[in-house]
């Protein structure tokens, strides 16, 4: 079986996490620490209930879900990066690397990102559509926004969500 991944970022997440890390303004990075900051968020009651809940924790899942792509994205870079070291990877035939024990190593990281990709992309349409009746849910909607544009293309663009992130949790 013949791979065709030459690339040091995999698949649709290497679009994404080969950026990189944004600081958020909570003093994490995207790749590092939205997703754990998410997890952290607690959601007061409102009167509106579910709906807001429902939009946090979907928020919360897309952003575990790219911390988790930009982490299998680091570790794919890495185990490709020793093997270019040690077996001149880039050297060897497409034959030659699909028989290598490291290409086992390389699809199952493959796979797992094809899947996280999946999940994330499903949810991303879903977010724009529910609406967020906390502040907390905002911000969640947010860092999403924030972890979507590229700040080294956009910088204004992520300072705005960034700063207006900021703001909705001071209120």
């Amino acid at each position: 079986m013949e791979h065709n991944r030459q690339s040091v970022t995999p698949g649709a997440a290497g679009r994404r996490a080969g950026a990189k890390a944004r600081p958020l303004l909570d003093g994490t990075t995207a790749r590092n620490g939205a997703a754990a900051k998410a997890q952290k968020t607690t959601m007061p009651a409102n009167a509106a209930g579910a709906p807001s809940a429902n939009t946090a924790e979907r928020c919360q899942a897309w952003l575990r879900h790219q911390g988790e792509a930009s982490r299998l994205s680091a570790e794919w870079a890495r185990l490709e990066a020793r093997l270019q070291v040690e077996n001149g990877w880039y050297k060897m035939s497409q034959r030659a690397r699909a028989r290598h024990p490291g290409q086992a190593d390389l699809d199952k990281i493959q796979a797992r990102l094809e899947e996280v990709d999946s999940s994330r992309d499903a949810l991303l349409p879903t977010l724009a559509e529910l609406p967020a009746t906390t502040r907390e849910g905002v911000a969640l909607k947010l860092a999403v926004a924030a972890e979507l544009v590229d700040v080294a293309d956009f910088p204004e663009a992520h300072a705005l969500i960034a700063r207006a992130r900021e703001e909705v949790l001071r209120l």
